[in-house]
């Protein structure tokens, strides 16, 4: 029995590499034809064109929140919040319960207050300049009540 198994094996690895054998024979054979035959493909002969850079929209308007950090834990409400934007620029606060719309300073600077409710706030931030331009931040700020 053992040698019939070993025998069945044998042949079978046999025939897979000589089967394996001719096909990669045929493939080499093929590919040598059509390189002697002197026919290019245009995919050859066409030169690669240089991709053209996707121009970037330049962002003229800057907003840089510098106070709280972004998902802060804070134990008092209102939080003060501060930033700097364009000179003049008209910033807009979004919260959860409060609105606000202030103007930031001749040197782009401004600061408020703004009331938070328990838990997680989300403050949408925007900034507006006198060309119409706009950005925008989200401001994270957890509000707990617990002493810390």
């Amino acid at each position: 029995m053992r040698k019939e198994v070993f025998l069945a094996i044998f042949i079978g690895t046999i025939l897979g590499l000589t089967i394996a054998g001719v096909s990669r024979y045929q493939n080499l054979k093929t590919k040598m034809a059509f390189l002697t035959s002197g026919q290019k493909t245009e995919s050859l002969t066409t030169p690669l064109a240089e991709p053209t850079p996707t121009p970037q929209p330049e962002e003229k308007l800057k907003l840089i929140i510098l106070e709280p950090e972004n998902e802060s834990l804070v134990n008092k409400s209102p939080v003060t919040i501060k930033g700097a934007t364009a000179p003049k620029a008209t910033v807009i606060l979004i919260g959860e319960e409060d609105e606000l719309i202030l103007q930031a300073d001749e040197n782009g600077n401004f600061e408020t207050g703004l009331e938070l409710t328990g838990g997680v706030n989300e403050i949408e931030i925007a900034a507006y300049d006198e060309q119409n331009n706009e950005t925008k931040q989200l401001l994270t700020i957890t509000y707990s009540t617990a002493k810390f």
